[in-house]
């Protein structure tokens, strides 16, 4: 009976999001809510997707309705219009803030061109691109460069002569490997793992020749908002799908 009784918006003050109606090869939505619920949770994000300019398709005009008095406000609504990214992704934020039940995406899934039933699949990644590069586009002030990028140098660095090739590298969030690492730091580990160059991989350094080195990567920024994406899928002839599922743990403090 408890159970039944339960309000989430008044037992934690927030509402989820609603699982879309699918199959097999549908849109795997659990991916797109949980993204979403992390970018709600980003405030300086979230205030710049109100500033979103969507006037256009939310004006009401005023005019006659058959017999009714003139001055009575009408919408003229165009079966299964597609919303902008932009208005589905306000209407999502703003029911999450304000909404005492659960909402639902499939708006949002349809403004990406997203078929909610029989569309080809997607996954938290393509989402995360298609998100940022609309926001890049249609907010003020880069909020996103501000948020979310940070900057990688790339490195090759010569063991027995003194040469090192560099190269600045911009993300706006890191792939790590999940299997085989019991926790995030170790995956943060394996990213930064230095790899030697010997051997039949030595390394054509400008004016000294084939070269022992060391290749390796290192921060230069960090963002305020680091995203990182754990890579599960590992590799199996007999089942090319495989996800590793195995506990993976993860400090509140990198």
């Amino acid at each position: 009976t408890d159970l039944w009784l339960h309000d989430p918006k008044t037992d934690t003050g927030f509402v989820g999001l609603k699982e879309m109606p699918g199959n097999d090869t549908s849109i795997p939505t659990s991916y797109m809510n949980l993204m979403l619920q992390s970018l709600f949770h980003v405030p300086a994000l979230q205030r710049a997707v109100y500033t979103i300019p969507t006037e256009h398709e939310t004006l009401v005009k005023r005019q006659p309705c058959g017999l009714h008095h003139p001055a009575v406000i009408t919408r003229q609504l165009v079966a299964n219009k597609k919303e902008s990214v932009g208005l589905a992704l306000q209407r999502v934020f703003y029911c999450l803030l304000h909404s005492t039940q659960s909402v639902g995406t499939q708006r949002l899934a349809k403004s990406f061109g997203w078929d909610v039933l029989t569309g080809p699949q997607h996954d938290m990644q393509d989402l995360n691109q298609i998100l940022l590069a609309f926001l890049e586009e249609t907010t003020t002030g880069d909020p996103i460069a501000f948020l979310f990028q940070g900057q990688l140098k790339r490195f090759v660095k010569c063991i027995s002569v003194d040469f090192i090739s560099e190269r600045l590298e911009t993300f706006n969030n890191l792939s790590l490997n999940a299997c085989g690492c019991k926790s995030l730091t170790d995956s943060l580990d394996m990213f930064f793992e230095r790899e030697k160059l010997d051997g039949v991989n030595k390394y054509m350094a400008d004016g000294h020749g084939l070269q022992d080195a060391e290749m390796g990567c290192i921060f230069v920024s960090l963002p305020p908002v680091l995203h990182l994406h754990l890579t599960r899928y590992e590799y199996d002839p007999a089942d090319p799908q495989r996800k590793n599922s195995d506990r993976f743990e993860f400090d509140e403090t990198l």
